[in-house]
């Protein structure tokens, strides 16, 4: 009998295998040490560790051959944790005190770490102690001589099932077995291993909770990554809906044309796509996939390599990369957004009652000027390579804004007083995702030339709901009135200031709310770049008319649901065989 399972979805496309249950299977037995033993206790500790810093380096090589060098952060998190001074103290002092085994020291300290994990709020920083667990089993198994991972006499496809799945024992896995697909437990999209299933272009679904209850080894599963959905011992007619799905998505991908040119609605408003970056490898793709520029590039991951504080060389042979690839395009600079869920290795975050509303963004580096001074350096020296533009975050009040563009006059006036080149006039925009900004759009114009809406954040702090609470996804709805008349109103006031306006959230990329996004006349959509084809394609199907027409009717209505209910209706109507059948019918056509 079929069993239907909802989750979260992680990483998009459609799987299908039989299902393994994976868990560390290395086993620490305490052993207890006489007095002259504890110095070859910590010999052999010392040389697994020496052992597992190999691993990870010969895995980090992997990754970067597999996926792209962007993602060896991965990898170099853990290996930081192997190199960091108060987690060896901590193994040796056990060692030492209780003289017992370091495989025992590696468990107890490992229980203690959990405590302390399990206590943080945020969900951020809680996911990665996954990669701390990591690291303390690969040193358990390499001071045991044994294999972390086991694939047994596993053939056929596979859909991994996990409670805390590593990104390195993915990789393992993969290298091993024919994995289609990953089913998790309480993880987020931000977890490193929904990171990596993206790259490798896994099919995931997270979230779900009791996990080893609800499934069996050998049993065959369906991952639809696409809606967070699972299908147990699916009947045959769910195995060819699903096997169609997978081909439908696949061909429609390939195929959508890929020129970096705008776009137009069929009654000529002009839509401009644009990349959302994480790494700066990753603009090279982007250009590929037709990106027009890049909307929004996430700096912070200069910051979480494990090197400290980047200086400014490090920032500009990074935002240079990027230029490589859109020579003449807008380059907008988010500047890094630290604290909250993000924060530089090797120092804890701020302890705060509720990080998510605390020190963070601009409130954090301009309290620490020393992590804003080599980025503004770098980015007024490259400005004059290329199209850079600065993009503030987290604004909450216009106050940030004046500090800011202080530092930036600063800089400024060191650069001309050493006579180093630099861009005199740089394009300056601030993300809307805290509603009081949302309120000073007007005001807004006097100090910066562009703004960019991050619906991510905007709607998590307009609803006051973390967006990845499971119990809360009701509340968390982009395309709730209330939500969608705030978006109207930003856009308005932003076209009545002579603003540019950018929509850089999750919602650039959701055929529905670009429906709605056309009608208010957002034309610069900034996403995830494997969705631009598809939603250039999209916008070339539709009329602003009818999407004004659209959107004044939703506005009218009063929960989400049936604001969802309509425009899924619609859809239906004028899309009967799926948004982007047409492409994928003359595709199936040409190939035949």
């Amino acid at each position: 009998m079929p069993e239907l399972i909802k989750g979260m979805n992680l990483s998009p496309g459609v799987g299908r295998g039989y299902s393994i249950l994976w868990t560390p299977t290395v086993v620490a037995i305490p052993l207890h040490l006489e007095h002259r033993a504890v110095e070859r206790e910590l010999e052999r500790f010392e040389r697994a560790l020496e052992q597992t810093k190999e691993q990870l380096k010969k895995l980090r090589e992997r990754i970067a051959d597999q996926v792209g060098a962007e993602h060896v952060l991965l990898v170099d998190v853990q290996l930081h944790i192997l190199e960091d001074e108060q987690f060896i103290r901590d193994v040796i002092e056990e060692i030492k005190k209780n003289k017992i085994n370091a495989e025992w020291a590696l468990e107890v300290l490992g229980r203690e770490y959990l405590k302390r994990f399990e206590a943080i709020e945020d969900e951020y920083i809680r996911e990665r102690s996954a990669d701390l667990f990591d690291v303390i089993h690969r040193l358990q198994a390499n001071l045991t001589r044994s294999s972390s991972f086991q694939p047994h006499d596993i053939h056929g496809p596979i859909v991994i099932v996990s409670e805390r799945l590593a990104p390195s024992h993915l990789l393992e896995i993969q290298s091993e077995l024919d994995v289609k697909g990953l089913v998790l437990g309480p993880v987020s999209r931000t977890a490193h291993v929904a990171i990596l299933a993206r790259a490798l272009q896994l099919p995931a679904v997270g979230s779900i909770q009791n996990i080893y209850e609800r499934f069996q080894s050998g049993k065959e599963v369906l991952v639809d990554g696409y809606e967070g959905t699972i299908v147990v011992e699916p009947s045959p007619l769910q195995i060819r809906e699903y096997e169609s799905k997978r081909k439908y998505f696949a061909y429609h991908i390939r195929k959508f044309p890929r020129e970096a040119i705008p776009v137009y609605t069929q009654d000529g408003f002009q839509v401009q796509c644009f990349a959302n970056l994480e790494f700066a490898e990753e603009a090279k793709r982007a250009r590929k996939l037709g990106a027009l520029g890049v909307g929004l590039f996430r700096s912070e991951y200069l910051y979480m390599q494990g090197n400290g504080i980047p200086d400014e060389e490090t920032h500009f042979q990074a935002y240079r990369k990027i230029l490589s690839s859109f020579p003449n395009e807008p380059v907008i600079i988010r500047l890094a957004d630290l604290g909250f869920d993000k924060f530089l290795p090797g120092e804890a975050p701020i302890h705060e009652r509720n990080p998510a509303l605390g020190v963070r963004g601009p409130r954090l580096f301009l309290r620490k000027r020393n992590l804003l001074y080599p980025q503004m350096r770098a980015l007024l020296r490259l400005g004059l390579e290329g199209n850079i533009q600065i993009l503030i975050p987290f604004v909450s009040v216009i106050e940030e804004i004046i500090e800011i563009l202080e530092v930036i006059q600063e800089v400024q006036e060191d650069f001309r007083r050493k006579g180093i080149p630099l861009l005199e006039n740089p394009k300056i925009g601030v993300m809307i995702e805290i509603p009081s900004m949302a309120r000073m759009i007007p005001q807004l114009a006097e100090y910066v030339d562009f703004i960019s809406i991050g619906t991510n954040d905007l709607i998590q702090y307009f609803f006051a709901v973390e967006r990845d609470h499971d119990e809360l996804r009701y509340i968390y709805h982009p395309y709730h009135p209330a939500f969608l008349k705030l978006l109207t109103q930003i856009v308005q006031d932003a076209h009545d200031a002579h603003l540019e306006l950018h929509v850089c959230g999750e919602i650039a990329s959701d055929p529905p709310s670009v429906i709605f996004l056309v009608g208010m006349g957002c034309n610069t959509l900034s996403m995830v770049p494997q969705w631009i084809p598809a939603i250039r394609y999209f916008v070339q199907t539709l009329s602003r008319e009818e999407c004004q027409e659209i959107l004044e009717q939703v506005l009218e209505l009063h929960t989400g649901k049936e604001v969802e209910e309509h425009i899924l209706e619609w859809i239906q109507e004028h899309y009967p065989e799926g948004i982007f059948h047409h492409v994928f019918r003359t595709t199936k056509r040409g190939t035949a």
